[in-house]
């Protein structure tokens, strides 16, 4: 086995490659010239790194050469304008999707880091599930949905969908202001003090996106990823 992972060098992505490497798998990764690579500083000379980007087909496979699973973490979560979040993750999952169908059918499956925005939003009294139609309220969660869609229109091999909610954890720079602020003993109120919201620890779906490369009752499936 041997993983190619895109976004490696991203927060989430970061928590994958270190779950990768704790269990010893090979692992390949791509990064776009100049990228930061201060959160997997520690971890390059022990996997195989490529040159190349979701924009540019060619560099997706020649960095699939010898890989035989794919966990597509890379996208877009902010953007200047609506047509990058498409650009990201619409077709930058179209692209991933058609380098692996071209690797002759050696790579076995194909893990796609999603979204739950991806789905719509829940509530404590009626949570999201992986059965309801899908209802994104946002741009990027529609950009998110087209890339999913891109996935199961398209992938030959196995592949598994995983839809975070909001994710937490060491590096993050985006909830770090509320613990700082809980910390000095300020509560945060979201709309209000209603709004909702799930979480899951970066730990924990890093924990997921592996297992899932290999569980055989994972194929073909998308799957919430959150704390209770």
């Amino acid at each position: 086995m041997k993983i190619l992972l895109t976004g490696a060098n991203g927060f989430v992505g970061s928590h994958i490659l270190d779950s990768l490497r704790a269990r010893g798998i090979p692992t390949a990764i791509i990064l776009r010239p100049g990228s930061n690579r201060r959160l997997i500083e520690s971890h390059l000379s022990h996997v195989t790194v490529g040159t190349g980007s979701l924009s540019d087909p060619e560099s997706l496979s020649a960095a699939m050469q010898d890989v035989t699973h794919v966990i597509h973490c890379a996208g877009c979560t902010k953007a200047l304008r609506v047509s990058e979040f498409h650009e990201v993750n619409r077709a930058g999952a179209r692209h991933v999707v058609e380098a692996v169908n071209r690797q002759s059918g050696r790579i076995q499956r194909l893990v796609h880091i999603s979204s739950l925005a991806a789905g719509g939003p829940g509530s404590q009294a009626r949570p999201a599930s992986e059965d309801d139609p899908p209802h994104p309220v946002s741009e990027y969660g529609r950009s998110k949905l087209a890339g999913e869609e891109e996935v199961r229109s398209a992938c030959k091999p196995e592949y598994v969908i995983l839809r975070p909610s909001a994710v937490y954890g060491p590096r993050d720079t985006g909830f770090l202001p509320l613990f700082k602020a809980i910390k000095n003993h300020i509560l945060p109120r979201f709309g209000g003090g209603r709004q909702q919201l799930s979480l899951v620890f970066a730990a924990d779906l890093a924990e997921a996106a592996v297992a899932c490369l290999t569980h055989p009752a994972a194929a073909g499936r998308t799957f919430y990823t959150a704390s209770p």
